[in-house]
């Protein structure tokens, strides 16, 4: 029987690996949706076509990188 893995150790899965896969099922079928603003962030939520689980992404500036 395997051990389930706590949403901490879920959300640093799917964090380290990029975000491209499912953190509950490991599909690389994902659905996101529009993107808005909220605070220092952008936000936008994702669906897994395979097992429909939903969460929402978060996305903040970290660079900036000028063009010559």
């Amino acid at each position: 029987m395997k051990t389930p893995i706590s949403d901490d150790g879920r959300k640093e899965l799917y964090l380290s690996g990029g975000g491209v896969t499912c953190p509950f099922c490991g599909s690389d079928n994902l659905i996101c949706g529009e993107s808005d603003s909220q605070d220092d962030a952008k936000h936008q939520g994702v669906v897994c076509g395979g097992c429909h689980k939903e969460w929402t992404d978060v996305y903040t500036l970290t660079d900036v990188r000028f063009e010559e």
